[in-house]
């Protein structure tokens, strides 16, 4: 996985954690665990063919789920 698209990766991630964290209404913001399972999913992809290119798709979090464990964080998430 080419270091551009790791580092997009944990910058996504890290705007994901702090516009969560500063959001009342969020229940719970991603950990490192979620980070590390992220990655893993996204590498897997990587080695797929699936995602190509040094950053990832702009204005789409691809698989929320593995890193928002609730409903309502998930929405709020995917209808940005």
């Amino acid at each position: 996985m080419p270091e551009k698209l790791v580092e997009d990766i944990v910058q996504r991630f890290r705007q994901l954690y702090a516009d969560m964290k500063n959001n009342p209404n969020t229940d719970k913001a991603p950990s490192t665990s979620e980070l590390i399972d992220w990655l893993r999913v996204l590498y897997y992809r990587f080695l797929q063919g699936k995602l190509e290119g040094e950053s990832l798709p702009k204005g789409e979090l691809p698989h929320p789920e593995v890193l928002l464990k609730s409903l309502d964080d998930y929405k709020a998430q995917v209808n940005k």
